[in-house]
């Protein structure tokens, strides 16, 4: 495992069970969106998905300007060049998912 996901996971260990609780509530719909994202058809439906989790994140904060980025990120995602890119990245994180899962379950083990 890295070292960041070592910090984070003894960062999570330090926090109370009702804590870590609320925080499950609080990301569930950025869970269930990048659910969405991984089960959506490559194209209009993936890229729509997509810019439901960009405005859910946007909405979490009381500032204007990343509103603004998503506003235009949208608009730039609805070409089919922004389509084959968020198809493109999202070949990407599954290819490296698949890479990770091979890499676990091929490890040496020290015995």
């Amino acid at each position: 495992m890295s070292e960041v996901y070592t910090d984070q996971m003894n960062q999570m260990a330090g926090i109370s069970l009702p804590e870590k609780i609320k925080m499950l509530v609080q990301w569930a719909p950025a869970i269930a969106l990048l659910t969405a994202i991984t089960a959506a058809k490559p194209g209009r439906d993936r890229v729509t998905a997509v810019m439901a989790l960009l405005q859910w994140a946007a909405s979490q904060t009381d500032i204007k300007m990343d509103d603004q980025i998503v506003a235009l990120m949208t608009k730039t995602l609805l070409t089919s060049e922004g389509g084959a890119l968020v198809d493109y990245l999202h070949s990407l994180f599954i290819g490296l998912a698949e890479q990770q899962k091979y890499a676990e379950r091929h490890r040496p083990s020290c015995s």
